[in-house]
């Protein structure tokens, strides 16, 4: 991977993402992800198209419609989270980070099969998962504001803007104002606006130069 064919590949991403200024938008994700003096290596071109295409493809869209719907008065309550952990087991190289549905081995208790070599922190990252999903379908439409990760029984918590750590984790419900939601690591933790500055910067190219 040269700094050439990224380019051609940022433009084919521009090209469909934004029609109407391709090669302004072009110039303007090569400047905010990719031209900076630590991103020279074909390795770091690599992983610096990965994050192009995961903000394109999934976290901006999936964002906008989060904020879309919990802007929308008396809709269901929208709840986000992030899956962030890699474990030794994956055939993935670390320098490649986490992929799109990483998250489901763990989904299904996976970890537990004793006939593979999961470790003890995958196991407890499953049953932190599974904990939290069938938490969710129990109670995701409860009249209470939060779900909470540990406990069978939703609270209420003030939000703290500041990552939690916790033996309880109350997961808060996707707003607006807040744009709270779960990092799912070895020990999961409550942020607010996930990407923040990367997502501002989408909304401004989709705003002059989107379809």
């Amino acid at each position: 991977m040269n700094l050439s064919t990224a380019e051609t590949t940022v433009m084919q991403f521009a090209a469909t993402y934004f029609p109407r200024g391709v090669q302004q938008a072009t110039a303007a994700i090569l400047q905010e992800y990719i031209l900076g003096p630590n991103h020279t290596t074909g390795l770091q071109l690599i992983q610096d198209l990965g994050q192009i295409i995961t903000d394109l493809r999934f976290n901006y869209p999936m964002l906008r419609e989060s904020l879309l719907s919990a802007s929308v008065p008396g809709a269901a309550r929208q709840y986000v989270y992030q899956f962030s952990y890699l474990s030794p087991n994956s055939r993935f190289p670390q320098w490649a980070g986490v992929p799109h549905t990483a998250e489901l081995p763990f989904v299904f208790g996976s970890p537990f099969d004793l006939t593979a070599n999961w470790t003890d922190t995958d196991k407890k990252v499953s049953s932190d998962m599974m904990d939290m999903w069938t938490n969710f379908a129990k109670f995701g439409s409860h009249s209470s504001t939060c779900l909470s990760l540990s406990d069978p029984t939703p609270l209420n918590s003030a939000f703290d803007p500041n990552p939690l750590a916790v033996d309880v984790l109350i997961w808060l419900p996707y707003t607006p104002a807040v744009q709270a939601y779960l990092r799912f690591e070895t020990k999961p933790s409550l942020s607010s606006h996930l990407n923040r500055n990367k997502m501002e910067f989408l909304e401004s190219l989709y705003e002059q130069y989107g379809q």
